[in-house]
């Protein structure tokens, strides 16, 4: 997979054409998270923010520096006011790690740290808003503000969050069982795929509570499901904003994710 032996696959087949290959499962299921980031518009662009913003905040020790007090603040402040608890592996230092396009689980540990550091990271953002040297930093940062301040960025935060925990968990028994059988594997990789279907058929009702509660906690604006969708520009369109979030994201989202699962782990590759 990293190229260190690019050929070998070639060279094996033109001693035997009749030789199988069947490819690493975990890279595979990858393969399914990149595919998905590329070919819907609204996932490929929530990773592209996010990945600014990791750019934004990392770039200088004083940036990461403020982040890291702002978060000890918020812990300090927790623990006093009982909102925290105390133990063993609670609260514990916690960074904004870099996405990648090959690793997936390096997306889900950043949408994890991102759950937990938001407030602290939004206060390092509206820093760099005023002081962040050119002009074209401050508007950038300003735009980025914008969509991390949105309604529909906590819905992808907790859409994308539980499709990667799925998909973590399939992964890991990939890696961990060294002996796995072929079979084995493909009977995973249906549940995991029967796990997604279940999400289709009432996740959606179950993230709402949860992205509403996390909007009112960062002091972000709430919508009515029953409300007409502002789009682009602030143009009100003819549907409503639960269509646009059930039918045109989450539904949508998940059914591509099925699509690709079907093709990568199909009875041929497997």
């Amino acid at each position: 997979m990293r190229g260190e032996f690019n050929g070998l696959k070639a060279l094996i087949l033109q001693e035997n054409d009749t030789t199988f290959y069947v490819h690493c499962l975990a890279h595979q299921l990858q393969l399914v998270v990149v595919a998905v980031a590329k070919k819907h518009d609204g996932v490929s662009d929530f990773f592209e923010q996010i990945s600014s913003v990791v750019n934004v905040v990392c770039v200088s020790c004083k940036r990461k520096d403020l982040l890291r007090q702002q978060a000890r603040q918020r812990v300090q402040k927790g623990l006093c006011s009982g909102e925290l608890e105390t133990g063993r592996g609670l609260n514990q230092e916690t960074t904004l790690g870099r996405v990648g396009d090959t690793r997936w689980g390096s997306d889900f540990n950043t949408l994890t740290s991102l759950m937990k550091l938001f407030a602290d990271v939004l206060v390092v953002l509206e820093f760099v808003k005023v002081d962040g040297g050119s002009l074209a930093n401050r508007q950038q940062v300003s735009r980025i503000l914008a969509y991390f301040k949105s309604y529909e960025f906590v819905f992808y935060l907790y859409m994308m969050y539980d499709i990667l925990h799925l998909m973590g968990t399939l992964s890991k028994q990939f890696q961990k069982k060294k002996d796995l059988d072929i079979l084995e594997a493909a009977s995973m990789v249906r549940g995991t795929m029967d796990a997604l279907q279940s999400l289709r058929a009432m996740r959606f009702a179950t993230i709402l509570p949860k992205v509403s509660s996390f909007c009112q906690t960062h002091n972000i604006a709430t919508l009515e499901m029953q409300d007409f969708y502002i789009g682009a520009r602030n143009r009100t369109t003819t549907k409503t904003n639960r269509f646009h979030f059930e039918v045109e994201i989450f539904n949508t989202v998940v059914d591509m994710q099925l699509t690709e699962y079907r093709d990568r782990f199909s009875e041929t590759s497997t």
